[in-house]
């Protein structure tokens, strides 16, 4: 089932294809100031109307004089914020501002962070390949050079692959395709996961002599442990099948102990998402 976008109010620029990698990382870092100074002054709201008057540009409800002069009135009791301002707005070439690509930022932000906190060379690869992108505008080559460079990175390579998709810089059917392979993939190990902790039970309870057959996904789970394992299901298997599972109890738990850790960590994931909602917005007029 296709998924819907949920576009947040969160911080755009328009940049223009260019933009330097110095100018986009000015730019980036601009919009991470201006979170930090609302923030240290508990909050006054200047973010917000920040994001407010950049949307209103960006419909067209503002021209640049407007929005200029708003942002000058919201930023001018801070000088750091309003000398920054007129400097981004010099690296974007204000004369041809509406005409070129829009990226939200401030997910950008978090994402160099993550890409940084593992290797910087990654973050510097990540920029020349984005850079690059702005040039030839192909979404493929893009996705294509981040794949690459993520290869070792599943989580951040598979982030960014769904971003592209989310936001439109790669076909809507890749996104489906990719969204319920995602999807099956979750659901079996959550199936295995589950059949695990059943066989883990299973093994520890008392003896019941009104229930002799283990528990439904017993048998499954120890038949793929032991495929894992390149080993053929014990023939005693059928014939007690609780001694079977205390045999293999060590394995059980550690894999199950595995599977838990993912688990934690996809949730883990998703609430990141939902807090920053969009990694990137790329936008063609």
């Amino acid at each position: 089932m296709p998924t819907t976008t949920r576009r947040s109010p969160i911080e755009s620029l328009k940049l223009p294809t260019s933009y330097s990698r110095e100018e986009f990382e000015r730019a980036c870092e601009f919009v991470k100031k201006v979170k930090e100074i609302d923030e240290e002054q508990n909050h006054r709201g200047i973010f917000t109307q920040y994001v407010t008057a950049m949307k209103l540009y960006r419909s067209g409800s503002l021209n640049m004089v407007e929005v200029k002069n708003r942002i000058t009135t919201i930023f001018k009791n801070c000088d750091v914020l309003l000398d920054g301002f007129y400097r981004i707005m010099k690296d974007s070439d204000l004369d041809s501002l509406r005409d070129h690509i829009v990226i939200d930022l401030k997910r950008m932000v978090e994402f160099l962070k993550a890409l940084r906190k593992e290797s910087e060379r990654l973050r510097l690869g990540f920029l020349e390949a984005f850079v690059r992108f702005k040039e030839h505008k192909d979404g493929q080559v893009l996705n294509g050079e981040v794949d690459l460079m993520l290869r070792n990175y599943p989580f951040l390579k598979e982030e960014f692959r769904m971003i592209l998709l989310e936001n439109g810089i790669v076909q809507d059917e890749k996104r489906d395709e990719i969204t319920f392979d995602r999807e099956d993939e979750m659901f079996e190990k959550d199936m295995y996961f589950h059949s695990i902790e059943s066989a883990i039970k299973f093994a520890a309870a008392e003896e019941d002599k009104k229930r002799k057959k283990p528990p439904a996904g017993v048998y499954g789970a120890m038949r793929r442990l032991y495929a894992q394992r390149r080993r053929p299901l014990p023939r005693g298997f059928m014939r007690d099948p609780k001694l079977a599972v205390r045999r293999v109890l060590s394995p059980l738990q550690w894999k199950h102990n595995e599977l838990l850790k993912k688990k934690n960590r996809r949730k883990l994931l998703k609430k990141v998402q939902k807090v920053n909602e969009s990694l990137v917005v790329f936008k063609f007029d």
